[in-house]
Formats: structure tokens, C-alpha cells, sequence
């Protein structure tokens, strides 16, 4: 066994690399791309927001997600409105066109956890969930600016 299938940093990347690629070949069918997928997952989660909310929140360069946009509004899947407050901001919004997609895509991510995770019983997964999430709070804290 090498140093790496115990390093706790690694398995983390790794496995979080791992689902990506086994979501990405389930999603495949439906049309999207994991990008276009997790922006309109952001999307269904809070319509509306802008374009630089969407980079910020996906990690990525405004450009980049603006091609992603246009490829997407191409596509018939969003569309930009213009905000009522702020003629200079477009705010992004879902089409129709998204939502008979939300079980499909709820059910390829329930179903990918389930297969990851299968082994461990209810206790021990709301367990390991619960060490997650209070990971997760404990680097927010440290990323927020001081």
C-alpha cells in the first residue's frame, strides 16, 4: 500500500474526482456537460443570479462562464434578463425546458451515493455526513476574508 491510500487529502480529491467522472458518463445522455449541469444546478437553487455571482460561485473566470452561458442559452436551457435595478447587470435565469430534467439528474446523483457509500448503514453515513459538513464549516470560516 503506498502513502497515498492513506493520505486523507488524496482519498478526498480523489473520491470527489472519481464521482465527477462517474456522474459525467450518466449525465452524458441527457445533453450536458458537468459544467453546464453544476451551473444550472446553482441556478435551480437560487434563479437569477449574474454572471459574476456564477464565477464566483463555480470557481471559475467570468469569460468562461459566459461562454458556458451562451452555449447553454444557445441550447434553450436559460435565458439573460435584464436587472430591474441595474441596467448593466444581466441576471440568469432557468428555462422550462430544465425542470423534467431535475428527477433524472436527482436520481443519477442519489443513485452514484448510494453506490459509493452503500456500504456503510444509515448511522454510520449521517456519521461520516456530519464530519463532512463540520469540515466544511471549519474551511469557510477560514476562507472568509478577515
Amino acid at each position: 500500500m503506498s502513502d497515498l491510500d492513506r493520505n486523507k487529502g488524496f482519498i478526498l480529491s480523489d473520491l470527489a474526482r472519481l464521482m465527477r467522472v462517474v456522474f459525467d458518463r450518466r449525465i452524458k445522455g441527457l445533453g450536458l456537460t458537468r459544467s453546464q449541469w453544476f451551473l444550472m444546478a446553482h441556478l435551480y437553487r437560487a434563479d437569477g443570479l449574474t454572471q459574476t455571482e456564477l464565477a464566483d460561485i463555480l470557481e471559475l473566470e467570468k469569460a468562461t462562464v459566459g461562454k458556458t452561458i451562451d452555449r447553454l442559452e444557445e441550447s434553450g436551457w436559460i435565458f439573460r434578463k435584464r436587472d430591474p435595478t441595474d441596467r448593466r447587470v444581466n441576471r440568469i435565469h432557468l428555462t422550462d425546458k430544465f425542470g423534467p430534467y431535475v428527477p433524472k439528474l436527482q436520481k443519477s446523483s442519489h443513485d452514484l451515493i448510494s453506490e459509493a457509500f452503500g456500504h456503510l448503514d444509515e448511522k454510520e453515513f449521517d456519521q461520516l455526513v456530519d464530519s463532512l459538513r463540520h469540515a466544511r464549516a471549519n474551511l469557510l470560516e477560514l476562507s472568509t476574508p478577515e
